[in-house]
């Protein structure tokens, strides 16, 4: 992905931060996860499209990269 200024990286950050405040509540990896909370169902829909896509496999720590993102908003 090439991204060719700042209005594209603007807006790419925001939708990693997004994806990161509605799929992912501060869990730093899969073992943190508190699966009776509101943003589990949302990771778990997004960790399913995301397999069924064969983006991640069932091993990957999708929450470990989620987390990453939370911290976008500073920069953004």
């Amino acid at each position: 992905m090439i991204i060719t200024g700042k209005k594209e990286d603007k807006i790419i950050k925001g939708l990693l931060w997004y994806l990161s405040e509605k799929c992912n509540l501060g869990w730093a990896n899969d073992g943190c996860i508190d699966s009776d909370k509101e943003e589990y169902k949302n990771y778990f829909e997004l960790r399913k499209w995301l397999e069924e896509n064969k983006v991640i496999s069932k091993d990957d720590d999708l929450s470990e990269v989620l987390y990453l993102f939370r911290d976008l908003w500073e920069d953004i």
